[in-house]
């Protein structure tokens, strides 16, 4: 008697329709990690948010999800992905608002921390402090300074002794970064003597986790600081 195969396509249906009837876990991705237990949880490391962790008593451990940013703190055991006050998401303010999605992924909550203001843009370079800065245009980069009370001039001197000089009126709080100094990919200046790094992010992030990622990747610790504060879940 001969065999009844089934025809390829009807299997090829039934795996399709296994695939759409299965929903994607969600992610959650760490961002900080201090304590005995760190080693285990490497910045940018990501998880299914139903994974179970056990943290050790002094660890603490800053992560990423829909809801926002949230610290976890030891000892004891958690479902990673279950938020115990959070209540609202920053996700839509930070990352997308209808045809400007890309062009507004930096804009942060304003929201001041106890020692002085928070960064009104995430891809803003601050130039009262050094360090590796993310930027998402090296043709649109834009120099920030906290205090704009008063008129002020700031230099900027490139590694081979180009330099360029930025004033700024009293009141005003952000300027072009000089043309004259290219923005490009490890590029290294020194604002007013303080060195920092352009770290170019290409392509732009299209949603918080990737921009973390980002951050985290190439080093933007200040940056993912105000990411930190300005997402975090109440």
């Amino acid at each position: 008697m001969r065999s009844i195969r089934p025809k390829p396509f009807r299997w090829l249906l039934f795996a399709g329709l296994s695939l759409v009837a299965t929903p994607a876990a969600a992610k959650v991705m760490v961002l900080r990690a201090t304590g005995p237990s760190s080693s285990s949880f490497v910045p940018g490391k990501v998880m299914a948010d139903d994974t179970r962790i056990t943290l050790k008593a002094n660890d603490q451990l800053t992560v990423l999800d829909a809801k926002g940013t949230r610290v976890l703190r030891g000892p004891g055991t958690f479902v990673i992905g279950q938020a115990s006050t959070a209540t609202t998401s920053t996700l839509a303010a930070l990352a997308s608002s209808g045809d400007s999605r890309r062009a507004r992924i930096g804009a942060v909550r304003s929201v001041p921390p106890v020692d002085g203001q928070l960064l009104p843009n995430i891809w803003f370079v601050d130039s009262a402090e050094g360090g590796a800065k993310c930027i998402g245009d090296p043709h649109g980069v834009t120099l920030w300074r906290s205090v704009a009370d008063k008129a002020q001039r700031t230099t900027i001197t490139a590694d081979g002794g180009a330099a360029a000089t930025v004033d700024w009126i009293a009141g005003q709080s952000t300027v072009a970064w000089p043309a004259s100094l290219p923005a490009t990919d490890r590029a290294t200046y020194r604002i007013d003597g303080s060195p920092i790094e352009f770290r170019v992010v290409q392509p732009q992030p299209t949603d918080l986790q990737q921009l973390a990622g980002a951050l985290v990747a190439n080093q933007c610790q200040s940056q993912l600081d105000v990411l930190i504060k300005s997402t975090s879940a109440k």
